[in-house]
């Protein structure tokens, strides 16, 4: 009875690790160079893994190896190792010219891609049909081996230039990357792979004429045991750095809009600037532009809303948020990194793309006003260099005259829309006009609104005493109310110093628990802002503005008129779906 050779195992798992990449690849990236980049190299290193697991499936001796069954297929192995081998180096060069960044124009691509296409083809039948890259399968240790024909040698200097090549176009692709996540895919490309080649390619490929020993594991099938290792970083890569996973690139699948003359006349090449406080006109020039390029939409709103009201039917949307939630989600810290990474990736698909940045207040308040007219500057520069076209909306009154001009600077066109779309009188309050409610009231008007609310459970955020909030909802409404005070004692206070902390806590297990059924109304905002930086306070809005759309429930915020200066008042409106002002 023949016996399992256990140094088959790290084939079986080389295999195993190279399909599920694969698979992840094919499944969770919708970039088509990405694909075309990677796909080649996993095939390869597949067919070897499949190769070295045939070849040495079962343990032999010197004397049986020739007469074993497996010997014929071994043999085909071999010669299929080889070609998995030459797939290898082929394309991980092209992949080192394609990705992370692009070192050559479509063209020089697609000259490449044939030369490499037609120089595999034409080693298959050589290979298969001829001893000139295997002559034999040799006993080797604790399994097989393969007699190296004259062809491989006379390709070894060959196979260093590609080398090479690979590793100076990882450098020079580091040295020119624009974003951190970009540097990182770099590091573990560039680390996993001089890991592979300076271990495993001594072992198994240089002649047995040369001084290669020195890393030979007995027995050991040294090529799939040391590809581990650089599959260990691209696993890396693929759960932490976005590796071969922006979801970028789709077709155009929206309709063409009715616009001003002023958004039909951006041409290829343009950065719009659009003047908005709600950032509706922004949306509606990038979905009219959409409709005949293909774009990539960031935005502080939640994907659902902005795909609901603006027909985003294939347009990628990425959510600029802190929740954790199923949506393509980035926090908008990560400017100089995951934001900045997905843009450029999508701009260096093509040319004759567009690019939309929404909410550049909320970023700005985050970020500060000059990491982020940085970004922007660099942004627009790419877009301008990919003949593409970028697109990014503010409102002006956050900002100072200096810095209004040097926004106003990046700009080749600007697009200007007034007025907030929804915005209403007091008077026509309705919890139907979206997840995010601001209401303009005094104190008197406070039961009038209440009264407006029906069929939801109700969670107060009062700086008000629970029994007293807690009058003029309708009858039967289920209320609750967490206490905003300094006073100890009731079992539901909380001192506004911990809005970040306890206040957001019930308020996100309240809508977790209720879903769709959830209302909270928040008539505590004076009294976080006398506490609290604004910042902070901007922030807690946003974060459970971001929960309610998540799980489609009701947020109502009553302030005051005139609570908040008019940068404030700019900042935290952009949040609302609806804002009813008091006349």
């Amino acid at each position: 009875m023949m016996e399992f050779n256990p140094y088959a195992v790290p084939s079986i798992l080389s295999m195993a690790i190279h399909i599920f990449l694969l698979f992840y690849l094919l499944v969770y990236t919708k970039s088509r160079h990405i694909r075309k980049a990677f796909v080649p190299l996993f095939l390869s290193a597949v067919a070897w893994a499949g190769a070295e697991l045939v070849m040495r499936w079962f343990v032999v001796t010197e004397e049986n190896y020739r007469t074993l069954w497996c010997y014929p297929y071994a043999l085909f192995a071999a010669k299929t190792m080889a070609l998995a081998v030459i797939g290898l180096s082929l394309s991980g060069t092209y992949l080192s010219f394609m990705y992370p960044l692009r070192r050559i124009t479509d063209k020089q691509e697609k000259i490449l891609g044939y030369t490499f296409a037609i120089a595999f083809l034409l080693f298959i039948p050589v290979v298969l049909l001829t001893s000139a890259m295997v002559e034999d399968v040799m006993y080797y240790w604790a399994g097989y081996g393969s007699d190296f024909g004259d062809l491989l040698t006379y390709l070894l200097p060959v196979m260093v230039v590609l080398m090479l090549v690979v590793f100076y176009n990882f450098y020079s692709s580091y040295t020119h990357a624009k974003t951190k996540i970009e540097k990182k895919q770099i590091q573990l490309l560039a680390l996993g792979a001089a890991l592979f080649v300076f271990t495993a390619i001594p072992t198994g490929v240089l002649p047995e004429y040369m001084p290669h020993k020195s890393f030979i594991i007995p027995g050991m099938p040294a090529g799939n045991f040391y590809i581990i290792f650089l599959d260990i970083f691209l696993l890396y890569g693929a759960a932490k750095y976005r590796l071969f996973t922006v979801e970028a690139v789709v077709e155009n699948g929206v309709k063409e809009l009715r616009l001003p003359e002023t958004a039909k006349e951006i041409e290829p090449g343009d950065v719009v600037l659009v003047i908005s406080p709600d950032g509706k006109k922004g949306f509606e020039t990038f979905r009219y532009l959409a409709s005949k390029m293909p774009g990539l939409c960031l935005t502080t709103k939640h994907p659902k809303t902005v795909r609901t009201e603006f027909q985003f039917s294939k347009l990628p949307v990425i959510w600029i948020s802190e929740i954790t939630t199923k949506e393509n989600a980035i926090e908008p810290t990560k400017l100089e990194f995951e934001i900045s990474y997905h843009i450029y990736a999508f701009l260096r698909e093509a040319e004759n793309r567009v690019v939309y940045i929404d909410d550049i207040d909320y970023i700005a308040a985050i970020n500060g006003f000059k990491n982020t007219h940085e970004f922007l500057k660099s942004v627009a520069d790419e877009a301008a260099s990919r003949n593409s076209v970028l697109i990014f909306s503010l409102s002006m009154p956050p900002y100072d005259a200096a810095q209004q001009s040097t926004v106003r600077s990046i700009a080749s066109r600007e697009v200007v829309q007034e007025e907030m779309h929804a915005r209403r009188p007091r008077n026509e309050f309705s919890v139907k006009e979206g997840n995010a409610i601001l209401v303009e009231a005094f104190s008197e008007q406070r039961e009038e609104i209440k009264s407006k609310i029906s069929g939801y459970k109700v969670l107060g955020v009062s700086a008000h005493f629970p029994k007293k909030f807690k009058k003029g909802f309708p009858e039967g409404t289920e209320v609750d109310c967490v206490w905003i005070t300094d006073t100890s004692g009731y079992e539901k206070a909380i001192s506004s110093r911990r809005m970040e902390f306890e206040v957001a806590q019930e308020i996100i297990s309240f809508i977790k628990s209720n879903g769709d059924k959830a209302l909270v109304y928040i008539d505590a905002i004076p009294a976080f802002i006398i506490t609290n930086e604004f910042l902070s306070v901007l922030k807690f809005v946003k974060d459970i503005v971001d929960i309610a759309h998540e799980y489609n429930a009701r947020i109502v915020f009553e302030v005051p008129p005139e609570l908040f200066n008019p940068s404030q008042k700019a900042l935290v409106e952009r949040r609302m779906d609806a804002v009813f002002f008091h006349e």
